[in-house]
């Protein structure tokens, strides 16, 4: 087995150290400030349920958790928990030096600890009404990606999504959708025949909403992915 050496000693810039508070660290070297934090976060949330509607009594009363069938579950699921940590142990240690992979990494702190909070909270960001706190956050991380890339923070729009997969099918879907569109706007304009399909494609909304007004028909008639594609073709 090879063994890796860390360097340790030398000089390294204090903004660099400091980024080293974002990760566990391969040998959990933050491990006790985690821990720490854990405790906070758990703490404040069981605070917070108690606070919440203390007139309405427990739902799990002590004499419920001595029930020896009570206890007998916890157990079970204590047991459960400890062979699914053992058998995590077999996967690919993505937070070493060692690993340099496609996709992964080690998982950093500010993130871990903002799932963890989200995750107790169980939000559904579908809407306002079921995640008042969720959609602004949403919102805030939207407006900070923007600026991140340079633009304007009320250029975009966006929303969370279940992962990388599901965000490039979409992404993939609007680009179609938007090529219909402009596609749709030049085939219902006889003036405009001789523009290949990346010209016309890449019209930009200023000159679709100026074509769509021309047209004798909504370019909406003329979009391919609201017709038959057989039709369309042959028109």
């Amino acid at each position: 087995m090879l063994k890796a050496e860390v360097r340790t000693s030398g000089h390294c810039d204090p903004d660099e150290i400091a980024m080293k508070s974002f990760f566990l660290g391969p040998q959990a070297e933050n491990s006790a400030w985690l821990s720490g934090q854990m405790g906070e976060i758990l703490a404040h949330w069981f605070k917070w349920r108690c606070a919440l509607f203390p007139a309405d009594g427990r739902a799990i009363s002590v004499e419920n958790q001595n029930v020896p069938e009570f206890t007998q579950k916890r157990q079970e699921l204590a047991e459960a928990l400890e062979t699914l940590m053992h058998l995590f142990e077999a996967e690919v240690p993505k937070f070493s030096p060692r690993y340099i992979g496609h996709m992964f990494s080690e998982i950093a702190l500010p993130a871990f600890f903002g799932h963890i909070i989200a995750l107790l909270h169980n939000s559904n960001i579908i809407s306002g009404e079921s995640a008042f706190v969720g959609v602004k956050i949403e919102d805030e991380a939207i407006r900070a990606l923007l600026s991140m890339i340079g633009m304007p923070e009320s250029a975009g729009t966006g929303h969370f999504t279940s992962g990388g997969t599901v965000a490039n099918f979409e992404a993939l879907a609007r680009a179609r959708a938007r090529m219909a569109l402009w596609l749709a706007a030049v085939a219902g304009n006889p003036t405009l025949k001789h523009l290949s399909l990346f010209e016309a494609a890449h019209l930009g909304w200023a000159e679709y909403e100026h074509l769509s007004a021309q047209n004798s028909k909504p370019a909406a008639s003329w979009d391919f992915t609201r017709c038959n594609p057989w039709d369309f073709a042959t028109r």
